[in-house]
């Protein structure tokens, strides 16, 4: 009872002060880093709260005058903000950010539960989990619509229900942990890497002989066999995307090794412990790194399913580092709770050690750590002059009758435009865009030509076109 008295007492107070700090986001539209990512999330949600609610049917604006049906991730978090939305009869963002706010509240409630059931002290599951709050990358994320903070949360919960199975035993827990790690698959195809670690953990235990085969395949079983339902989606959706870059990771770029090079150098030195760890929680961080191999426990066998899922993810960003570039930092979103675990090691020993100077160290980042946060990511919801056309958002829908197709560019994310103008239609980027195109688009039902650019407007084939419809 006392246990529990503390648990609501930390995150009533750590959920009011969170949304305090949250409060510049709450005011603003989608805008800055990852905008064209957030914004075709947010399309996908309003078009299942406006139009079509069959979960099989995620749908874009960029769309002509079809349907816009467009299969990427299985668009499970779209599809129940989408639903809450349609519920309320509000397509209105900050909806989505409070209902991003409730994800974070259960991806943090997640970790505390996994590092209290790893280490068995609540005081550093605590620490645990306001450490890993405000690893900034989280910190901006949790109030943002991107699928990968429903990803991150299920596969917290699976990874929480099985370390509960391993102890306990029981097919209840291994049986929810299968439907986080489906979940979470399905909302973000990368996630499926987190079954590294109870697959490897079952193959340990056998080999180790603490388990028979029989248990071993139906362990196994148990697990894997929920995946079947996210196999059948990308394994008919992935052919669809045509020439997607995130397939093909390293040879999409036609063997640019030097760049890739660049990524990872600048992820080593500035993403990971300015974004992933905080510059805040640095320390604590290398002090759990110091002890873990200091005291050897990387040869232990406990360690073995810890290091196969650090193990197999730096092999994914190693893949893909030509996609994700220098500023797709929510990439390595799946490796936040690792880094959980590591700073929560780190509190356990610094909280056990006599020297008095490491409790201070470790209080003095506690303390740091919201403040490194918001100093590095309160900017993204600042105002900036690129943000023209959030600014004049409504401007340009009180001068668009509704239901009109647009056609609109320069817009190379194909959401942004359509998401900010509110309207369906085509869009083009570069400044490419044809008479002949324009003149199909016209005659498909385009009604208006929005550009941000006066170049076109002068083209021979296209100038006559624009006094049409």
């Amino acid at each position: 009872m006392r246990d529990s008295r503390k648990i609501f007492l930390f995150f009533a107070v750590w959920l009011l002060f969170y949304s305090l700090l949250h409060l510049p986001a709450f005011r603003v539209d989608i805008q800055g880093m990852h905008a064209f990512r957030q914004a075709m999330t947010q399309n996908n949600i309003r078009n299942f709260a406006e139009e079509d609610f069959n979960i099989f049917n995620p749908r874009r604006d960029d769309r002509g005058a079809g349907d816009g049906i467009l299969r990427m991730e299985f668009p499970v978090m779209q599809w129940l903000f989408g639903g809450v939305h349609r519920l309320i009869g509000s397509n209105d963002l900050l909806i989505t950010r409070l209902l991003a706010l409730c994800l974070g509240f259960l991806s943090v409630l997640g970790i505390f539960s996994l590092i209290y059931s790893v280490f068995g002290k609540i005081n550093v599951a605590f620490i645990g989990a306001w450490f890993f709050s405000f690893a900034p990358t989280f910190y901006y994320f949790t109030v943002c619509p991107m699928p990968d903070n429903f990803a991150l949360c299920c596969g917290i919960w699976a990874m929480v229900f099985f370390w509960k199975w391993t102890t306990q035993k029981r097919v209840g827990q291994l049986l929810w942990a299968a439907l986080f790690f489906m979940l979470s698959t399905a909302a973000k195809l990368p996630f499926i890497l987190y079954l590294i670690f109870p697959v490897s953990y079952c193959l340990l235990d056998f080999f180790n002989k603490k388990s028979s085969l029989r248990a071993l395949l139906t362990n196994l079983f148990l697990l894997l066999s929920w995946q079947i339902l996210p196999a059948i989606w990308y394994f008919l959706a992935i052919p669809t995307w045509g020439e997607n870059p995130v397939i093909k990771g390293v040879f999409s770029q036609e063997g640019n090794w030097q760049r890739s090079f660049d990524y990872f150098q600048h992820h080593l030195i500035s993403t990971l412990p300015e974004n992933l760890i905080n510059y805040g929680a640095l320390i604590p961080f290398l002090v759990g790194v110091y002890y873990f191999f200091n005291r050897g426990l990387y040869r232990q066998n406990k360690a073995f399913p810890f290091i196969a899922w650090l193990g197999l993810h730096l092999l994914y960003f190693l893949y893909e580092l030509p996609v994700i570039g220098k500023v797709h930092d929510y990439y390595f979103m799946p490796v936040l709770p690792m880094i959980a675990l590591m700073v929560a090691y780190s509190a356990k020993n610094m909280l056990d050690l006599p020297q008095k100077w490491m409790k201070i160290l470790l209080f003095v980042s506690i303390l740091v750590v919201p403040v490194t946060a918001y100093l590095r990511m309160n900017s993204r919801w600042e105002w900036t002059e690129k943000d023209t056309l959030q600014r004049y958002k409504q401007e340009f829908r009180t001068a668009l009758p509704p239901n009109t197709l647009i056609v609109a560019g320069n817009d190379p994310s194909r959401s942004l435009f359509h998401y900010y103008f509110d309207r369906k239609g085509w869009s083009f980027d570069n400044n490419y865009l044809t008479g002949e195109q324009l003149k199909n688009y016209i005659a498909e039902g385009a009604e208006f030509f929005c550009s941000n650019s006066r170049n076109l407007e002068s083209q021979p084939d296209i100038q006559p076109l624009l006094g049409e419809n």
